[in-house]
């Protein structure tokens, strides 16, 4: 099987770090994969090559600092395959122009058009672990680009999907300074790994600030429905699998209710009234001036009692989806977005919103459908 590994810069911080990713990659090489490895910069590398940069110049030109910054993974690949060497294991480093990594002719950036991979091929023929340098490749114009911070892990997954085209069996693992992906920041005490995790929710997750992952990367591994793995390479021990719909939604149960829903003119003490008079509103909010609420249509006599002006709109139905992983479940949100529904709810557990009842049976009858094929 081939096993394209890819090294984030905490795992190739120091040599003490390269040789231990050598030492993972050499026991790879023993259960019987064939690696193809990709690696960042060092360390703070990039971040202290850019500094040199702003030192110089307060605005310096995106085609030098690409020029610069590519540096840092060629320093890392480098090592990396002369720690393999030293170990007995053939291996040869290259940059991302010489794998064939082509790219748009835009800066700091760019955008992969495609993978040429023949010396890569080459490699896993003579039986040498190719190095990759990663976040780096060549432009159309033939000028060296960058494809963004954490670009490595979008090189590792393009290199994986192409090498998928030619082999049967290809896998991918992502090695980081932390154990897989967590509900919020691992050095949180009560934060909790995840054991799987589908594609959504890890774009998500990486494009508002988890850095466990390049979100690219992961948009691209779920264009091609390419699962992967992320693990430490500080310890031993199970990651996070990334897939398609790992975490696919169970639906258990639709509910539906008659409801009204009333407009008027927001007072402090309507919660109040409610309250005093038994009346629990299935929607409250305040919208500049006025209040808009969701209440059971059988408690609408009550309503009229407690309050003399108001506006409503009555043969309206709030349905709720009961089950697991709906938060994610694009699938039954297709099926409801098709309809002009309104207070559109959703948690983890439960989807409700509200529509007008001439459609309620048919979109009881599709969520029916899927909870009997179970998606």
């Amino acid at each position: 099987m081939i096993l394209v590994m890819k090294f984030g810069g905490s795992s190739v911080a120091n040599t003490e770090r390269i040789i231990n990713v050598a030492n993972i990659i050499k026991s790879k090489i023993e259960e019987g994969y064939r690696p193809v490895v990709v690696v960042s910069a060092m360390g703070k590398t990039t971040d202290n090559l850019l500094n040199l940069a702003y030192e110089i110049s307060e605005n310096p030109p995106k085609r030098e600092i690409d020029m610069l910054i590519s540096v840092g993974e060629r320093i890392s690949m480098a090592l990396l395959s002369t720690a393999l060497n030293k170990m007995g294991i053939p291996s040869r480093s290259f940059t991302g122009s010489q794998v064939g990594i082509i790219t748009e002719n835009r800066f700091n950036n760019a955008r992969i058009i495609e993978i040429k991979l023949n010396r890569v091929l080459d490699c896993i023929k003579n039986n040498e672990v190719p190095i990759i340098a990663g976040f780096q490749g060549v432009s159309v114009e033939k000028e060296i680009t960058t494809l963004g911070r954490g670009g490595s892990d979008l090189t590792a997954i393009a290199i994986a999907i192409e090498l998928k085209k030619r082999y049967k069996s290809v896998k991918c693992e992502i090695y980081t300074d932390v154990d897989g992906v967590y509900s919020i920041d691992p050095r949180i005490k009560h934060s909790a790994k995840f054991d799987k995790i589908p594609f959504d929710m890890l774009i998500e997750m990486a494009s508002f600030g988890a850095k466990v992952m390049h979100s690219r990367a992961v948009s691209l591994s779920a264009k091609f429905n390419f699962p992967f793995y992320i693990y430490s390479s500080f310890k031993k021990g199970d990651g996070t699998m990334v897939g398609k719909m790992l975490e696919s939604p169970k639906l258990k149960a639709i509910t539906n209710m008659d409801v009204v829903e009333i407009t008027m003119d927001y007072s402090d003490d309507i919660l109040k009234k409610l309250s005093e008079n038994d009346i629990q509103p299935v929607l409250f909010q305040k919208v500049l001036d006025k209040s808009i609420l969701v209440i059971k249509l059988s408690d609408l006599k009550q309503f009229s009692y407690v309050f003399k002006s108001f506006e409503y709109t009555e043969n309206r139905k709030l349905i709720s989806i009961i089950g697991y992983g709906l938060s994610n479940s694009i699938e039954v949100q297709k099926e409801i977005i098709k309809y002009p529904v309104s207070n559109l709810s959703i948690s983890d557990l439960r989807i409700s919103f509200i529509v007008d009842s001439k459609y309620s049976n048919e979109i009881i009858k599709e969520i029916e459908t899927k909870i009997k094929t179970d998606l």
